[in-house]
């Protein structure tokens, strides 16, 4: 398995994740007009852009392609003073979460960043299993938010560490 800064190539790989991990995660959660309307020419084409600019890392397997990827990148609220940093998006194929892929595309993602002593945060649906991940991860839950899809009111929690260094490898 390989972590690496994603490229311009890895673009369709990342939609593919994205979009198979939103069905198979928010199913239940979000509503289903909103994950129909998620195709992967759509989301290649953002990442196309964003791939460019942000800072995004993958997890590739030999013989599978991408399996998994972190972007993340300056807290975008302003809610949170002294929260630097945020993860915007972690997501790994089901078929290959619990495999340690998570964690090693976070720890690229931390070491990636110019300065590593500073607090990050990341937002994370209620109802999603990924919770459990970051709780592991030495994040502590700082809030909890409403946010709208298509209509339906979810709750978001909003997780924290206040030094990047915190995070449990």
């Amino acid at each position: 398995m390989d972590i690496r800064k994603a490229q311009q190539g890895d673009a369709l790989g990342v939609a593919e994740v994205q979009v198979d991990t939103w069905h198979s995660t928010y199913s239940p959660i979000v509503p289903e007009s909103y994950l129909q309307r998620m195709t992967y020419a759509g989301r290649e084409k953002k990442w196309r852009k964003i791939i460019a600019a942000e800072q995004v890392y993958v997890a590739a397997v030999p013989a599978e392609g991408i399996v998994g990827f972190i972007h993340g990148g300056p807290e975008r609220s302003g809610l949170y003073a002294g929260f630097n940093q945020e993860v915007y998006a972690l997501y790994i194929r089901k078929e290959h979460q619990g495999k340690g892929h998570g964690t090693r595309l976070l720890d690229a993602w931390r070491t990636g960043l110019l300065h590593r002593d500073v607090p990050v945060l990341v937002r994370v649906l209620e109802d999603n299993p990924a919770c459990a991940f970051y709780e592991k991860k030495g994040a502590g839950r700082i809030d909890s938010q409403t946010v709208t899809i298509d209509g339906v009111d979810l709750e978001e929690a909003v997780y924290g560490w206040g030094d990047i260094r915190q995070i449990d490898f």
